[in-house]
């Protein structure tokens, strides 16, 4: 509902609004800025599929990318490039060979170097048998830095899968993966790789579980100190998975339980799919699906938080994100939200005959309360179908979520409020012909984000694409309450500023008696993510408008917010209605005769 019409006018050679009537903006909606080519910058057109794309930081506002790529027809092989900040690619045309070594090379994972390049892992089967895992560095001119082909991280019996890496905050990086080399069912082991190509830890990997029955699908992020915090699901019952979580040094020595410390042991399936991200404190935490419910429900989404000291600090066997019973929700992705607590995201099925596969999100806070629980908040609710969520921290509290539908990428971005700040519909980073798929997401946590996908609009190979946005937020509110207060009130508008330059100046506006609006606060400096406390004019009762208008540091307004404030009498004012009015003049009239006949009496 508006009630607000805006004119553009000048104080202090600052663009502000005339603000007509009251208004309540329910989410601010923003445009992102795009900065390179419409619907892309080519990174590779060569023949032949190409998949699997992994992105990060080159340290200079551009990405890495690296891919796995079938131009040879047969077999997959490990290719990456370099994009400037400004979209321009910087290495071999079509990208620069990692390996193309015998077989398959599938599946890569890439962290940045800290010196301009990255280190990327894959699934490599060149023993023509089995897969192992290879690493390569490739620094910021193009230029392979280790063994050609790759160097071996392990080579062990009966293959090694699904390896996830992430940077050891040194140059180097820690990998974990899932082992069959005891020949009956998979097991969970780690490695340490330093700048120089060097093994770390033990040989063949640091076992971080070998329990009974099968460990599978490791997923790490970092503890803060050079070590990693490790989850995987866990089938060591021999009934339902569970989720473990094993925290490993920076000299490879593992810190908690034998074999892992438990996460979630309850009834059913815990962590068919789950996700990790650190808290920024030292600990973890976890989010996935849990079917606990099955029967009453489906499946729901669940989240554990864990400290350093391997201690979970949440509900016992996790908190609950989403409940919703009518149907399944599925693939919870998650990132920090720079306060120790988490922002996931989620596949929902609530709505699958009306508007299909939609997109949930919450935040949940450090100490496990979310901010939209137990069933969430709609990011995207909408036909067509909505798949491929990516998460990523924004730097500022917020977060970026990026998905692919009816073969276009989207992206949208959310406050710490998780109120969407730009388009509610999100903004179409591709919609070329052809299908475009499976995005690949990196933020600087700087105002940049580049995103990568699988691109088909040449109707026969998938080729690569990226696009960037740059200065990705204008200010934003927290959008308070209306409030109703007395007279001799105290209560103040409680406004905050969201910002990722940090802050900038304010103003507030009101209205008199007469519906004339006046500078209630002159220009005044705000910080990001701090209270504002207003005070309210009490001294004539009525209904009026508070509004607040903003920029930051980089002259960029945000959206004015309105607070409708009505101000009643005070409390121990009361008002007497006409009709006792009426009644209090009969009582005085009828008294006033008595006394006049008595008189007349007397005399």
């Amino acid at each position: 509902m508006a009630f607000l019409t805006l004119e553009p006018f000048l104080i202090n050679n600052h663009q502000n609004w005339k603000v007509s009537l009251a208004f309540k903006l329910e989410t601010p909606i923003i445009s992102a800025q795009f900065s390179w080519i419409a619907n892309g910058t080519a990174i590779c057109t060569e023949d032949g599929a190409k998949g699997n794309i992994q992105i990060c930081s080159d340290g200079a506002g551009g990405a890495i990318l690296a891919w796995e790529d079938r131009r040879g027809g047969i077999y997959y092989d490990i290719y990456a490039q370099r994009i400037g900040a400004n979209g321009n690619v910087l290495w071999t045309a079509n990208g620069t060979e990692i390996s193309t070594a015998n077989e398959n090379q599938r599946f890569p994972q890439m962290v940045e170097d800290s010196a301009g390049g990255a280190i990327i892992i894959w699934r490599d089967k060149r023993s023509g048998t089995e897969y192992d895992i290879y690493a390569q560095r490739i620094d910021a001119n193009g230029n392979i830095q280790w063994t050609p082909n790759g160097t071996a991280i392990i080579i062990e019996n009966d293959g090694q899968e699904g390896p996830q890496m992430i940077s050891d905050g040194t140059g180097g990086a820690i990998i974990t993966w899932q082992d069959w080399r005891n020949g009956l069912n998979t097991d969970i082991y780690a490695q340490r790789i330093d700048s120089n190509g060097n093994l770390l830890w033990a040989a063949n990997g640091t076992a971080i579980s070998t329990a009974s029955d099968n460990q599978e699908w490791p997923h790490l992020c970092s503890d803060g100190s050079q070590g990693a915090i490790i989850a995987w699901r866990d089938n060591r019952t021999g009934i339902d998975y569970d989720l473990y979580v094993q925290r490993i040094n920076s000299n490879g020595s593992v810190l908690w339980m034998a074999n892992g410390t438990e996460i979630s042991t309850t009834n059913d399936h815990q962590g068919i799919f789950f996700s990790i991200c650190s808290d920024e404190v030292g600990g973890a935490i976890i989010a996935w699906e849990d079917s606990r419910n099955w029967g009453t429900s489906f499946s729901d989404i669940y989240a554990q938080r864990i400290n350093s000291n391997g201690i979970v600090l949440w509900t016992a066997n996790g908190t609950a994100i989403c409940t919703e019973s009518s149907a399944n929700q599925l693939y919870p992705e998650i990132c920090s939200d720079g306060a120790e607590g988490a922002f996931i995201v989620w596949d929902d099925r609530r709505d699958i005959l009306i508007t299909g596969v939609d997109i949930y999100i919450d935040r949940v806070y450090f100490n496990g309360t979310t901010k939209w629980g137990p069933y969430g908040r709609g990011l995207r609710t909408v036909s067509p179908d909505q798949y491929g969520i990516v998460l990523k921290y924004d730097g500022v509290g917020g977060a970026i979520i990026t998905w692919y539908e009816n073969g276009e990428i989207y992206t949208q971005r959310v406050n710490s409020e998780v109120n969407r700040l730009w388009d509610p519909n999100g903004e179409v980073i591709c919609n070329a012909t052809g299908t475009q798929r499976l995005p690949q997401v990196y933020s600087d946590e700087e105002g940049r984000a580049i995103f990568a996908w699988e691109d088909e609009r040449n109707g026969i190979d998938t080729h690569i694409y990226a696009q960037a946005i740059d200065d990705i937020v204008i200010p934003t509110s927290n959008q308070p309450e209306d409030i109703t207060i007395s007279i001799d009130g105290s209560e103040t508008i409680d406004w905050i500023l969201y910002d990722d330059y940090g802050g900038g100046q304010y103003q507030v506006l009101t209205n008199d008696t007469d519906g004339n609006f006046y500078e209630w606060v002159d220009w005044t400096p705000w910080n990001n993510n701090t209270p504002i406390n207003i005070a309210i004019n009490l001294t004539v009762t009525g209904v009026y408008n508070y509004t607040i208008e903003y920029y930051d540091n980089q002259n960029q307004f945000g959206v004015p917010d309105t607070v409708l404030v009505t101000i009643t009498k005070a409390d121990d004012d009361v008002a007497i209605p006409f009709g006792n009015y009426y009644m209090v003049f009969f009582a005085i009239g009828v008294v006033s005769l008595i006394i006049i006949n008595k008189r007349r009496l007397l005399n």
